[in-house]
C-alpha cells in the first residue's frame, strides 16, 4: 500500500512531508468530482433539451442528426459518469491511505515516548535509591562532625548551626522561586481563557496578520521547499518520490 511504501525507508521525516502532497492530491480529486458532477448534470439538461426538440422536427435528415447528437450526448454522459465514479473511488483510497499513515505515524511517536518514558522511570528509580545514601554522605563528610576519643561514636560541631541556617532558607527560597515560575507559566493560559471575546479580538487580529505577512514573505522570497521541490497547489506539477497506485 501506499502509506507502507512512505514509512518503509528510514526517513521518517520525508515519509512526514509527503503526507502534504497526499493531501493535495486529495484537494484535487475533491474538485475533479465537483467539476464532474457539473458536468453530468449540464450533460443530462442537454439530452433533456434533445429529446424535446426532436418531438418538433419532422424533416427526416434532421431526425437522423438528432438521433446521432443524442447518441453521442449519451456516450459522453456515460464517459462523464465513469470518470465520476473512478475518481470517487480513488478519494476513498486516498483517505484510507491517510488514515494508514496517520496510524503509522501515531504508533511509531507511541512507541518512542514509551521507550523515553522507561528511561525517564528507570532514572528516576536510580535517582531514589542512591539520594538517601547520597545525602547522609554529604552531610556526615563535612567538617560539622568528627570522631570521638572514646570510639565510634561522633562527635557534633557547634558550628553545625550554620549549616541549617543556610541550608533552609536557600531551600526555601528555590521552592519560592519555582513555585512562581509555575504559576507565571499558566497565567497567560488563564488570562485567554476567562477574557472576553471583545478583549481577544485585537490580540487575534494582530497574531493573524502578522502570520498573513509572514507567510507572503516566505512565499515571496522561495519557491521551493526545505527538499528543493515546487511548491505547487497541484498534484500534476510534482513528481513524488513514492510510485502512484497503478488503475487496475
Amino acid at each position: 500500500m501506499l502509506a507502507l511504501e512512505i514509512f518503509s525507508s528510514k526517513n521518517i521525516a520525508n515519509g512526514r512531508s509527503e503526507l502534504g502532497y497526499m493531501h493535495l492530491l486529495s484537494k484535487d480529486m475533491i474538485q475533479a468530482i465537483e467539476l464532474m458532477e457539473f458536468a453530468v448534470v449540464s450533460v443530462k439538461n442537454m439530452q433533456s433539451v434533445c429529446s424535446n426538440r426532436r418531438l418538433e422536427v419532422l424533416d427526416e435528415v434532421k431526425l437522423d442528426a438528432m438521433d446521432e447528437t443524442t447518441a453521442a450526448i449519451a456516450y459522453h454522459l456515460l464517459r462523464f459518469e465513469g470518470v465520476l465514479i473512478r475518481t470517487r473511488a480513488l478519494l476513498n483510497r486516498m483517505d484510507n491511505q491517510i488514515s494508514l499513515a496517520y496510524n503509522l505515524t501515531q504508533q511509531r511517536d507511541a512507541k518512542i515516548s514509551q521507550r523515553n518514558s522507561d528511561s525517564v522511570t528507570t532514572i528516576s528509580f536510580l535517582t531514589l535509591l542512591f539520594l538517601p545514601a547520597t545525602a547522609f554522605a554529604t552531610i556526615f563528610s563535612t567538617p560539622f562532625f568528627k570522631p570521638s576519643e572514646a570510639g565510634f561514636t561522633l562527635k557534633v560541631m557547634p558550628s553545625i548551626v550554620y549549616y541549617w541556617i543556610v541550608t533552609v532558607p536557600v531551600t526555601v527560597f528555590i521552592l519560592a522561586v519555582w513555585n512562581w515560575w509555575r504559576h507565571r507559566e499558566t497565567k497567560p493560559a488563564k488570562f485567554f481563557a476567562n477574557a472576553s471575546p471583545a478583549l481577544l479580538k485585537p490580540l487575534s487580529c494582530c497574531a493573524w496578520t502578522k502570520a498573513r505577512r509572514s507567510t507572503k514573505n516566505d512565499e515571496e522570497t522561495s519557491y521551493l521547499d526545505t527538499e528543493g521541490r515546487p511548491r505547487s497547489p497541484h498534484f500534476w506539477q510534482y513528481e513524488p518520490k513514492w510510485p502512484l497506485p497503478e488503475d487496475r
